[in-house]
């Protein structure tokens, strides 16, 4: 696996793509066949005027420039031909590029896909270890709704005022008398609502 970063990455792609696709274009542009045809017309003519001429206006020059003209269009012929057999090859190298590129971009997508299944299976991950810390706090806030009026109460029991030696019944000092109004305001105050 290449270390490429993921923007030049794709940004190589999308020019090697361009690029393809600019030179397919200029293979398609420039067609052999049109200018074979223009070759085989041009013989033609050339045949047509030998064959019309008289024999008394055939000079030797005029001969030397027909017979250079013919193996000029001969040339040219050959020439085409072989141009051509480029393009066809040209044109199975543009498509097995492509075909590469293609498996490139579906290699890049798919590493793309298992590097979000990782990120999906990661945020699973975390939303079960947050469901988990959830349950855990509300039962820890369970624990102290329930333990913690107990403790409170009997941190009130082990204060001063309760204190059963020494009471005078008569004064109303003692726990007798306090225990009702102090019980009163403190009982109620945990099982508040907001």
């Amino acid at each position: 696996m290449s270390s490429y970063g993921a923007k030049d990455g794709m940004a190589d792609i999308e020019d090697t793509n361009r690029a393809l696709v600019e030179c397919h274009a200029q293979v398609l542009r420039k067609r052999p066949q049109d200018w074979l045809e223009i070759i085989a017309n041009m013989e033609e003519a050339m045949s047509l005027f030998r064959s019309r001429t008289l024999p008394d206006a055939w000079t030797d020059g005029l001969e030397a420039t027909h017979t250079s003209i013919l193996g000029r269009l001969a040339f040219y012929r050959t020439k085409l031909r072989a141009i051509e057999g480029y393009v066809h090859t040209t044109i199975e190298r543009l498509s097995i590029q492509r075909n590469a590129l293609t498996n490139v971009m579906a290699h890049r997508e798919s590493i793309v896909n298992l590097q979000m299944m990782a990120m999906i299976t990661d945020q699973r991950r975390i939303a079960q270890a947050s469901k988990k810390d959830g349950n855990a706090l509300k039962r820890l806030s369970m624990m102290g709704a329930i333990f913690f009026p107990g403790t409170f109460v009997a941190s009130l029991f082990s204060m001063s005022f309760f204190n059963f030696r020494g009471a005078d019944p008569t004064n109303g000092t003692g726990p007798a008398s306090t225990l009702p109004r102090s019980s009163g305001c403190t009982l109620p105050s945990p099982y508040r609502s907001p």
